[in-house]
């Protein structure tokens, strides 16, 4: 009986350790998207801030530009 139970024994071992590879792949890809999600809005609000700074200094520059 127990030498009938071996292949299927090992067979959800195999699943087992498949399973949790696929946990880690998992989680890595999980942790990998949120540090490319975290940048891309970080790169984002600094392009705003160039852009606000961007129409700042042109402002600035018209307004110089005007006098002179």
């Amino acid at each position: 009986m127990i030498i009938a139970l071996a292949p299927a024994m090992a067979f959800s071992q195999a699943a087992e350790e498949k399973l949790a590879n696929f946990g880690k792949i998992s989680t890595a890809l999980s942790i990998t998207l949120i540090i490319m999600l975290g940048l891309v809005v970080y790169l984002m609000f600094q392009r705003e801030k160039l852009l606000i700074r961007n129409r700042q200094l042109s402002a600035r520059i018209h307004k110089l530009e005007e006098k002179h």
